[in-house]
């Protein structure tokens, strides 16, 4: 406390010291988050995972080595291999036979 009953002022002219600088931010890729949408509404729609496996080795490409576009990829593989999986089996299904039977039994419940 100075004479006046007041505080001193604050040294080096009252200005805080300057901020050190920023390190600059990395930009987001727009092609990684599309490829993990895809990854994930390919679990539930037949379709987008082929353009999330497009959009995930595009973004691979273009130096995005995070893990969002890792996680797309994969995604949309593991999608894409269920979606085959499941075709296959309703080819031999279809091929065997038994399929026309249990669609013809459903038919007749609709």
């Amino acid at each position: 406390m100075n004479q006046y009953g007041g505080y001193p002022p604050p040294p080096n002219g009252g200005f805080p010291p300057p901020m050190p600088p920023q390190p600059p931010q990395q930009p987001s890729n727009g092609l990684a988050i599309a490829s993990l949408v895809c990854g994930i509404v390919g679990f539930f729609v037949w379709g987008p995972a082929l353009l999330g496996l497009i959009f995930g080795i595009i973004a691979i490409r273009n130096g995005n080595t995070g893990g969002t576009a890792k996680a797309g990829l994969i995604l949309s593989i593991i999608c894409l291999v269920l979606e085959a999986g499941i075709i296959i089996a309703c080819v031999a299904c279809i091929a065997c036979g038994g399929g026309l039977a249990i669609l013809d039994e459903l038919m007749w419940y609709l």
